[in-house]
């Protein structure tokens, strides 16, 4: 719909999700104006947090919104997330107003977006080598719902012979592929949880982990690293 105007007002709470197709939109945040473009949805943590709006936000000319479903603009919505947390973590000056979500706000909304995620994703086969082909068939593009899928196969199947190598595959993509070091570690850790008689796996894991801390400069490397020496130990004695 094309608009000129009030969209939403101070203290509203935005029932629906609007996306820019053309035009300019400002929203009054506490931090002062920040101006959204087309590509760009209309008070998105208000939205997704169900919370009220500190200033109005309106059509600072003649604009054209679109209203859209939150289930197909998930994978959009969740990897500019990801770019944010990852680069509020790599960057403390980095200033997440540019990016029309309040600093405080941030992490409520990705754990938001991401339980909604876990529950939008359906119900796996009940016999595991279906659900198995079912999650190697997702698209290399929607990483995080294949993350969500595996959170579900592990408790579906807790003792899967092949739940090890699907879980450190999908750490390394996730890691190589879009950098979010949180959920690269969040997939090792489950697998060292689960899957502790896989020696290899739990190297592997450990490996990565080590890596990630490094990264992050984080001292529990030294910890992760120690912990793969005396695995690959394990390893050798074993065979």
């Amino acid at each position: 719909m094309k608009i000129q105007g009030i969209i939403f007002t101070v203290n509203e709470v935005p029932r629906k999700l609007y996306k820019i197709k053309s035009g300019k939109v400002r929203e009054m945040k506490k931090s002062g104006p920040v101006m959204l473009e087309p590509g760009d949805f209309v008070a998105l943590p208000e939205y997704l947090l169900e919370i009220p709006l500190t200033g109005d936000v309106s059509a600072i000319e003649e604009s054209e919104i679109e209203e859209v479903s939150l289930t197909d603009e998930f994978e959009n919505i969740l990897s500019r997330l990801v770019f944010l947390r990852k680069t509020k973590i790599n960057n403390n000056s980095f200033s997440l107003e540019d990016f029309l979500i309040e600093d405080e706000d941030l992490d409520n909304v990705i754990n938001h977006m991401e339980t909604l995620l876990s529950l939008s994703v359906g119900e796996l086969p009940d016999d595991e080598e279906a659900a198995m082909h079912l999650i190697e068939n997702i698209d290399e593009s929607k990483l995080l719902t294949k993350v969500n899928y595996i959170k579900n196969f592990i408790k579906k199947f807790p003792n899967s012979k092949i739940g090890a190598e699907l879980i450190l595959d999908t750490a390394k993509k996730v890691y190589s592929t879009i950098g979010d070091r949180y959920i690269t570690k969040l997939l090792c850790k489950k697998l060292l949880l689960h899957y502790s008689d896989n020696l290899e796996a739990c190297h592997n894991a450990l490996n990565l982990l080590a890596l990630v801390y490094k990264e992050e400069g984080n001292i529990m490397w030294i910890f992760y690293s120690e912990l793969s020496k005396y695995v690959e130990v394990k390893q050798n004695e074993n065979s």
